[in-house]
């Protein structure tokens, strides 16, 4: 037995698990058959049982594991569906945008190969020109409903720049634009 701590003394004996009654029967009737003439038979089919059970067994956690990614993917594609709700609202004439969830293999859009890890993808086309922003998702809806939320706003800016209507765009009297921001000369 083993004591209250777990650990066990000299005189602790190891028993095993007794079998229930109607395991012992189900045991007995097991080996009844296989000493029958048609003892053979039975073992085919017994083991062809099992393997059937197994089978079914692994394609049912297939099959939960599947549906657990797809809802995973589901999420994204219906966070990429509420930024393509509010795009409309920031693109300009002559402006396409996509919001596309992504699962980690490459992109092919507007005739360019995009390299993705799993998440969302923002695609901004002006002619010639693509601009690509893509968020990882954190799975907290929250967080990654105003991930998307900036990344339109970030539509709106790259908008709004390439029209030259930003300060950090202009130069006017001694404001220079850097990587970091603007400052004053």
């Amino acid at each position: 037995m083993i004591s209250c701590e777990g650990i066990m003394s000299d005189n602790d004996t190891i028993k095993p698990a007794r079998a229930t009654e109607s395991e012992q029967r189900e045991d007995e009737e097991h080996l009844r058959q296989v000493d029958l003439d048609s003892g053979p038979d039975y073992i085919q089919q017994t083991e062809g049982a099992k393997e059937h059970k197994q089978k079914e067994e692994v394609a049912d956690v297939n099959s939960f594991l599947e549906g657990h990614r797809q809802r995973k993917f589901s999420y994204r594609r219906d966070l990429a569906e509420y930024g393509n709700k509010l795009l409309p609202e920031v693109l300009d004439k002559g402006w396409e945008g996509k919001f596309l969830p992504t699962d980690g293999t490459p992109v092919n859009l507007y005739d360019r190969r995009f390299d993705t890890k799993e998440g969302v993808i923002l695609f901004l086309k002006f002619g010639k020109e693509v601009y690509v922003r893509a968020v990882q998702l954190s799975m907290m809806a929250e967080v990654d409903s105003n991930a998307i939320r900036v990344l339109c706003e970030q539509a709106e800016n790259t908008i709004d720049s390439k029209k030259g209507i930003l300060l950090s765009d202009k130069k006017p009297n001694g404001v220079d634009k850097t990587k970091g921001g603007i400052y004053l000369n």
